[in-house]
């Protein structure tokens, strides 16, 4: 049963996972004279030229689309380790027959 805990948990995850992947740089990702930075999707450019303005340029549909993609990998993941864990040795339901006989 999914609860308030997983969907919490898969958010801030994914959101996590996208703040530090921002610090990898993807190569051919940026226009010339710029690098990007995010994976799978460039969020923030950083401008070579006219660095004496910010140079940092964040893109907001890539971050949105980074969370997103994020969020779902780890409830996949965050749903199989649940599954995984319910699939242990399930107890013995005892049938009519055997208990029969122990009563006896």
């Amino acid at each position: 049963m999914r609860t308030y805990k997983s969907i919490l948990g898969s958010i801030v995850g994914g959101v996590a996972i996208t703040l530090v992947t921002g610090l990898i740089r993807t190569p051919g990702a940026s226009l010339i004279g710029g690098t990007g930075y995010g994976f799978p999707m460039t969020w923030v450019t950083r401008r070579v030229l006219a660095p004496q303005y910010f140079p940092w340029f964040p893109h907001a549909t890539g971050l949105i689309v980074d969370i997103v993609i994020w969020f779902i990998i780890i409830e996949i993941l965050w749903l199989a380790g649940c599954s995984w864990k319910g699939k242990g040795a399930a107890p013995k339901k005892s049938s009519a027959k055997s208990t029969r006989k122990r009563k006896r």
